[in-house]
């Protein structure tokens, strides 16, 4: 039977770790990082482009050490986490709104030209 010295840093209490990483210990944020990693890849998956996830994957967590201060429930990490996932999925979709291009000279067949009251 394993004692409670060498259960596995898994099993470290949330809070502790979140108020580890506050205080700027890279060791607890790398395992909050390995922890919700997976949850924060499956919502950039589901919300914004493949081929941006990992980009985007590696913006959340800068995000979230910057912003960690902020937080002022640490049990509300993996929500708050969740959230800057979501925000960012969506501030690429909005960057990436399809655009249409104007084109600039139309030809136009020559023909008569006609007033109005005749277009009509």
């Amino acid at each position: 039977m394993k004692s409670a010295r060498s259960q596995p840093r898994e099993r470290t209490d949330l809070t502790t770790l979140v108020r580890s990483a506050q205080k700027g210990e890279r060791a607890a944020f790398a395992e909050l990082h390995r922890r919700y990693g997976g949850m924060v890849h499956a919502v950039l998956l589901a919300k914004a482009r493949p081929e941006e996830a990992d980009d985007l994957f590696q913006d959340v967590f800068v995000a979230a050490w910057s912003r960690l201060p902020e937080l002022q429930e640490p049990a509300a990490f993996g929500a708050w986490l969740r959230t800057i996932a979501r925000n960012r999925a969506a501030d690429s979709h909005r960057r990436r709104r399809p655009t249409v291009a104007l084109v600039r000279d139309v030809a136009v067949e020559a023909g008569p030209r006609l007033g109005a009251e005749e277009a009509v």
